[in-house]
């Protein structure tokens, strides 16, 4: 539920099992926008640039269905929209569009987009065309006939949009609609991972050095006993140092269409992202923009050339089997993907064991050899071992330099 002009400094109360965010006015009467929404859902607040000629907070929520993106806006009545209203609008959508998820934008804009002949409302039409955002109350919302409270949105239709009756308790209407999205609790995934990055390199080898992996071994140490110590020192060293966290994220898989290219489009977004987070550059800003919507059109193309396929193919079973199977790869040879087959890699162990073996055992036969010389008889060092030498080398299976 979002909330505008709260006429109070506070946060206004909730049900039970509901949680709410607000930004409330500080000084005057009037304004003030909240979002109310299920205490059980993971919420989050998006910064928004800073704008002066409206109020707006938004959140985004983590239900099962996936994260939805909820921004709140209202506008005061009392003056007409200016060019600077228009420009932090289309900063705050800018800001929106590098969302993947469903974004719903909704409050009291105080314009009147049902009046085709009103240039404002021209002007705010063109604004939100240019992000490709649809607004979706087609009926009046204010008692004296304008259609003033908006519910918009990109790439995303809310359903079952209604207008109840202005004037019952305020000048406004109601304006309600239906997210196609579970209200249930997300799924989420936490694995336990190490944030090595932290870690000083310089302490790291210090820790090491004092431990007792960097002690003499004795001759006659058991070699269970070493690996049991060499697991139990570094994962001392690894719990102190970088002790396990769990990482959170939504438990889900990837499309079947997402392929080599959509990776390579995603991590693009990624790293212009981690640049803009790093500067706060309003270029760094536009370029990542500009790449997620590249991104989400390509994702909007795949994903509406395979619906499209599944469509054509209903009638008949086996196009559809064919389809499924192209779609999820199982038609590649992925034995050939490499250039290797697994014969050419059982032959190419097989020799690699037989070189190994052959290493060792000139390596245990050239021990014996200079155990021999340095026995008192070093005169004949160089006679001796080139014989031995050149009597191992023709006796072992060895290929040689």
């Amino acid at each position: 539920m979002a909330l505008c002009q709260q006429r109070r400094s506070s946060a206004p109360d909730t049900p039970a099992g509901y949680a709410v965010v607000d930004v409330a006015r500080s000084t005057g009467r009037g304004g003030g926008v909240a979002v109310i929404f299920r205490q059980h859902l993971k919420s989050s607040a998006i910064p928004l640039p800073s704008c002066d000629t409206f109020e707006a907070i938004c959140v985004r929520l983590t239900t099962a269905s996936g994260p939805v993106v909820l921004l709140n806006i209202y506008r005061p009545g009392s003056v007409r929209p200016t060019a600077r209203f228009y420009d932090e609008l289309a900063s705050v959508f800018e800001v929106l569009g590098a969302h993947s998820c469903p974004v719903v934008v909704g409050g009291d804009i105080n314009v009147r987009v049902n009046d085709l002949d009103d240039t404002d409302a021209r002007r705010l039409a063109d604004l939100l065309a240019t992000f490709d955002v649809v607004q979706h109350v087609k009926t009046p919302t204010h008692r004296g006939g304008g259609a003033l409270d908006l519910v918009t949105s990109a790439d995303y239709a809310p359903d079952e949009v209604s207008v109840d009756p202005s004037g019952m308790f305020f000048d406004h209407a109601l304006v309600t609609c239906r997210l196609l999205a579970s209200v249930g609790q997300a799924t989420t995934a936490e694995p336990l991972v190490r944030g090595w990055r932290r870690v000083d390199r310089a302490v790291l080898c210090r820790v090491l050095e004092d431990s007792s992996l960097s002690q003499p071994v004795p001759d006659d140490a058991d070699v269970d006993d070493l690996f049991v110590t060499y697991y139990d020192v570094l994962r001392d060293v690894a719990d102190r140092l970088a002790p396990q966290h769990a990482l959170r994220h939504p438990a889900g898989r990837l499309a079947p269409w997402f392929n080599a290219n959509c990776r390579v489009v995603r991590r693009h977004c990624r790293r212009l992202e981690r640049r803009y987070r790093r500067t706060r550059h309003v270029n760094d800003r536009r370029l990542w923009v500009d790449a997620v919507r590249s991104r989400l059109r390509l994702y909007r193309e795949k994903e509406a050339y395979w619906l499209n396929r599944l469509s054509q193919s209903a009638h008949s079973t086996a196009q559809l089997w064919r389809l499924f199977t192209t779609m999820l790869g199982r038609d590649r040879d992925t034995s050939g993907a490499t250039g290797h087959t697994a014969d050419q890699f059982a032959s190419f162990f097989a020799h690699k064991v037989r070189t190994c073996t052959a290493c060792i055992r000139l390596s245990i036969d050239l021990a014996v050899v200079f155990s021999q010389v340095f026995d008192g008889r070093s005169a004949a060092y160089h006679h001796v071992v080139t014989n031995q030498i050149l009597y191992i080398r023709s006796r072992a299976d060895f290929p040689g330099p």
